[in-house]
């Protein structure tokens, strides 16, 4: 959550700042990876789950033709794999489940 509601939180001011964030759609499942040299880069996330999915899109004309797609997700993480020579070329991911 964007405002950093925690599981144990108990203030209603907060739980409710809350729901209207995520109701506005905004939440904290997003993000910007930036590829690093190589054909892999491995991205930290808290919110990835084995078990979930993470979509990607590029931000820029250029990140396209990097041929990127997430190859593994992992709990805490996930990793894109990409052709060589697109370092520094970023995508902005979202987090599912």
């Amino acid at each position: 959550m964007p405002i950093g509601l925690s599981l144990k939180e108990n203030n209603q001011d907060i739980i409710n700042a809350t729901i209207r964030e995520i109701a506005s759609g905004r939440d904290n499942a997003t993000g910007v990876a930036t590829l690093v040299a190589g054909t892999t880069t491995t991205v930290d996330s808290t919110n990835c789950s084995a078990q979930g999915g993470v979509q990607i899109t590029p931000s820029s004309a250029s990140a396209v033709g990097a041929g990127a797609w997430v190859s593994a997700v992992n709990n805490g993480s996930f990793t894109i794999t990409h052709s060589s020579g697109f370092a520094g070329a970023t995508f902005y991911y979202r987090v599912h489940g």
